[in-house]
């Protein structure tokens, strides 16, 4: 792997899971997000570090929490990760 793709890899593995808890604390609170972040852990050992590495998965898996509302979680945090990069 280059160095290049390996910084970008890096970046991304604390980029995403910035954007994703911001996501989730703005739609559940912070006592909700945590709650999603335990359940993730607990029943699909979904970590922080995890959700980053393979972030399909993640989201499949919190899809399977909050049932209907993964659509719009999924579409806020693609709006979160687009705000951050400065696109509009």
């Amino acid at each position: 792997m280059s160095r290049l793709a390996l910084h970008m890899k890096s970046n991304f593995e604390y980029f995403f899971p910035t954007v994703l808890d911001e996501v989730l604390e703005d739609v559940f609170g912070d006592s909700g997000k945590r709650a999603i972040l335990r359940m993730c852990d607990e029943h699909y050992s979904l970590t922080p570090r995890k959700i980053a590495e393979n972030p399909m998965s993640s989201i499949e898996g919190l899809g399977k929490l909050v049932g209907s509302g993964a659509p719009v979680i999924t579409k806020w945090v693609a709006t979160g990760m687009r705000s951050k990069m400065g696109i509009v």
